[in-house]
């Protein structure tokens, strides 16, 4: 089933945005979550920033969380050294990519310290030994929603190596690369004269994380092998993913036995109240407490995660030759003409000025005999205001 990823909020982020390591689970009755403390923290063997985000709970899927700023965020090693995050956004805190990263040799300790005064700690934990990805694959397949409509996609697979007693989680990273019908072709000066102007903000780029829980145990296997181990079904016709250029990040995180256990219990706790967005039982907690009191129920856990990965893209003419018959571009998006000349505009500019300057339209283009305005939707005209113009960093062209 595939998920589209949201903002962080309730219970939805207690329990599936947050990330689970060297758990050590027991049962929880927990009457009323507002107000728990929500700890996201993920640390791999990757060069990169990583990063600690502290919420606090709320019981209300419409508000957002509150985060928990001014906090002292540490990850301790068992070297002896300290990792200190910076707060860079209001309750995220971010590691310092050159000088910080986790190694099999040593275990880690994360512990965070609110601006009231409470201390938090994780248990130690350590790397678990790698995995690797042999193959990333995908096929057009088709899925149906619960009011039986067919939902046309790409199913994506992996195939891999692994070893008897390797547990395995895998998340995926989607970026892709989409236009806007109606950019604009002309601008006024400040002298009030129309230009044309090459089209900008055309292209840009959205992104998306997953939150599908996909695992495997290789324990007491034989023949511990990855084989066309379905990762996610992406629909092609409910957005515009495949309009131009797509790209899936599959990475294949090596987890220990007890972070498994608790995935897996999640998995199937929202598979029984009817899809992750039920009711959720909180039957596990994770490796945070409270170290002045242990009965305090911390909604966080610290995960530390060996990480292989692999990219592919699908451009247009690829999803077109699987047969994929619908590839949204920018749907609902239409043009509008306004004419000078009659007893409302007497110019161009006073066109602009009321339909556009007050942001309600975006000018398009210029009428043929030069009089009138072509105007639409400023989503349809700058793809800025639902994407991001920078490309990515990884992208290829």
């Amino acid at each position: 089933m595939y998920i589209k990823t949201d903002s962080l909020k309730s219970l939805l982020t207690i329990l599936l945005l947050v990330f689970a390591s060297c758990l050590d689970p027991y049962e929880v009755e927990v009457n009323n979550y507002e107000n728990l403390l929500v700890i996201e923290a993920m640390v791999t063997d990757e060069f990169k920033t990583h990063k600690v985000q502290i919420t606090r709970s709320i019981s209300n899927l419409d508000e957002i969380p509150l985060p928990e700023e001014n906090a002292q965020v540490t990850i301790s090693c068992s070297d002896g050294t300290n990792e200190v995050l910076k707060e860079i956004t209001p309750g995220v805190y971010v590691t310092d990519s050159t000088k910080f990263r986790a190694t099999f040799d040593k275990s880690y300790k994360l512990q965070v310290k609110t601006s009231g005064g409470a201390i938090y700690e994780s248990n130690n934990c350590k790397l678990a030994n790698r995995t690797t990805i042999s193959d990333i694959y995908y096929q057009r397949d088709v899925e149906y929603n619960r009011e039986n409509n067919r939902i046309e996609g790409v199913r994506f697979f992996v195939d891999g190596i692994a070893k008897d007693g390797d547990h395995i989680r895998w998340i995926y990273e989607e970026d892709w690369k989409f236009s806007v019908p109606f950019p604009s072709q002309y601008e006024f000066t400040t002298e009030q004269e129309l230009e044309p102007i090459s089209a900008y903000n055309k292209y840009c780029w959205k992104k998306n994380k997953s939150i599908n829980i996909t695992l495997a145990s290789f324990s007491n296997q034989e023949l511990p092998i990855i084989q066309g181990k379905e990762i996610c079904f992406i629909p092609s016709t409910l957005s515009d993913r495949f309009s131009l250029k797509y790209s899936i990040l599959i990475k294949q995180l090596s987890i220990s036995a007890e972070e498994y256990n608790y995935w897996n219990k999640i998995k199937q706790s929202s598979e029984n109240v009817g899809g992750i967005f039920g009711n959720q039982p909180f039957h596990v907690q994770g490796n945070i407490k409270n170290i002045a009191n242990d009965k305090e129920v911390v909604l966080g856990y610290f995960q530390l995660a060996t990480v292989s990965s692999e990219r592919i893209y699908i451009d247009y003419n690829e999803a077109f030759s699987m047969g994929m018959t619908s590839m949204n571009v920018k749907s609902g998006c239409k043009t509008d003409t306004i004419f000078i000349g009659n007893d409302e505009f007497y110019s161009l500019y006073e066109i602009y000025d009321y339909h556009v300057l007050n942001g309600k339209l975006a000018l398009f283009d210029l009428t043929y005999d030069q009089d009138g305005l072509i105007l639409t939707d400023p989503e349809c005209a700058d793809c800025s205001l639902s994407g991001s113009p920078r490309k990515p960093s990884f992208w290829e062209d």
